[in-house]
């Protein structure tokens, strides 16, 4: 048997193609699709992905990915600043990923609220220019390592996506930061998009669009509970994906299809 694992679409894994290589990437697409027929079974991802790839019903499954379970932090290690409330992203910073909008939102919220942000993409030059100006605005560039933004991420009151639902790939991906932001402890608010389970949903705070606005709502809606309420939010945040998604629940799930 050949099982295919389809974490991406080859035609979403960049928007921003040249002429040039959008006309070798159908190339290559074709040749995808001569191969498709030597695949027995697919690993997919999300669910959209077996209507663009035709799939026929019982070929495939979905496994949107799995946390590494060594990758725990133990919370007794981390001090919270508890004057602050902070919010952190991380992973891409594009502009597609609503990091315009996501600092923007700060403009309608008061000195309680810090933004912090860690990795790089092309929304860099923004932050950094929006930083000069708003001491709120916390801009760590790449941590040095995995365990540095887990510490981090545990250390943040509250942690966000904010994906755009209407963009064209976000129903055939599942953001793998959405696993280390729930397994942090701290309560997590996720744009809606697609390729995220309604499962997942009852352990985040939905963020519906990403204007400023509804930005700032979900933001305010985290701080206004209580710090017990809190950290019950993001207690069964964290069970639910240690318990269901680690990677050998996962693994298993996808054993069993493939027998």
């Amino acid at each position: 048997k050949i099982i295919l694992i389809v974490p991406d679409l080859p035609q979403y894994m960049d928007m921003n193609m040249s002429k040039l290589k959008k006309i070798l990437k159908s190339v290559d697409w074709k040749n995808i699709c001569n191969l498709m027929k030597y695949v027995d079974k697919y690993v997919l991802y999300t669910k959209h992905m077996a209507e663009f790839l035709k799939l026929e019903d019982g070929t495939w499954m979905v496994m949107e990915g799995a946390f590494d379970s060594s990758l725990i932090i133990d919370d007794c290690e981390i001090i919270k600043d508890s004057h602050k409330i902070s919010v952190m992203y991380s992973g891409v910073l594009d502009l597609r990923y609503g990091i315009k909008e996501l600092l923007d939102a700060m403009d309608v919220l008061d000195n309680r609220y810090e933004l912090w942000l860690t990795g790089n993409g092309n929304a860099v030059p923004l932050i950094e220019e929006r930083a000069k100006t708003d001491s709120r605005i916390k801009f760590y560039g790449f941590l040095p390592s995995k365990m540095e933004l887990l510490q981090k991420q545990h250390e943040a009151t509250m942690l966000i996506s904010t994906r755009d639902p209407y963009e064209a790939a976000s129903k055939y991906c599942f953001p793998s930061k959405i696993f280390e932001y729930m397994v942090s402890g701290n309560p997590v608010i996720s744009s809606v998009i697609d390729g995220i389970p309604d499962e997942y949903f009852e352990h985040l705070v939905a963020l519906p669009d990403i204007r400023p606005e509804t930005i700032a709502e979900k933001i305010r809606f985290i701080a206004d509970m209580t710090a017990e309420e809190r950290c019950a939010f993001g207690t069964a945040a964290r069970d639910f994906v240690l318990k269901n998604k680690n990677n050998v629940a996962q693994m298993k799930r996808v054993l069993d299809f493939i027998k």
